[in-house]
């Protein structure tokens, strides 16, 4: 399972923790946090690797909104986390 996040207007792709203690892909977003260029952004980085990733886990934020077309581009499953299960 493989956590995508953004920071400062950076979208990050980190493999799972217990494997690797390293940041996967890291890409600026142009348009700061906008839902559909994060979307197309992850596409684009995670394309060649597609049949290696089956599924993605993010957070809650509104950056986020574009996920289905992650889904249909990738063919991968994303989940969202719940917040108040730490």
């Amino acid at each position: 399972m493989y956590r995508l996040a953004t920071v400062f207007g950076l979208a990050s792709i980190d493999p799972p923790h217990r494997v690797y203690r390293l940041r996967l892909f890291m890409r600026k977003l142009n348009k700061g946090k906008e839902a559909k260029e994060l979307a197309k952004t992850v596409v684009r980085l995670l394309m060649p690797y597609k049949k290696f990733i089956k599924t993605i886990t993010t957070d809650n934020g509104l950056e986020f909104a574009c996920h289905e077309y992650i889904t249909k581009k990738l063919g991968i499953t994303v989940y969202f986390t719940d917040p108040y299960s730490s």
